[in-house]
């Protein structure tokens, strides 16, 4: 007799369902964002917006951070945002 075994997990990243997320870069493929960048003590608060939409998502990271770095996460955060509120 076989040992059990754990149901198999759905694929996909958790929280998903088993369903395929699309990356950002496609889900924000022809659409203008704008980001902005606000020093804070040590810190930065970076905001991206979609311009279509006007959805703004915001987030704080060490000032030392690379620009391409934090527009790339910012821009992830937007993404996730857009399909959460059924926008793209």
């Amino acid at each position: 007799m076989p040992p059990d075994r754990p149901p198999d997990r759905p694929k996909g990243p958790p929280g998903t369902g088993g369903r395929a997320v699309p990356r950002p870069d496609e889900v924000l493929r022809g659409r203008e964002i704008l980001f902005e960048f606000v020093p804070v003590g040590g810190l930065v608060r970076v905001s991206a917006i979609d311009a279509a939409t006007g959805v703004e998502v915001t987030l704080s990271a060490p000032a030392g951070g690379r620009q391409a770095d934090l527009e790339r996460i910012a821009a992830a955060k937007l993404a996730y945002r857009l399909r959460r509120d059924g926008l793209v």
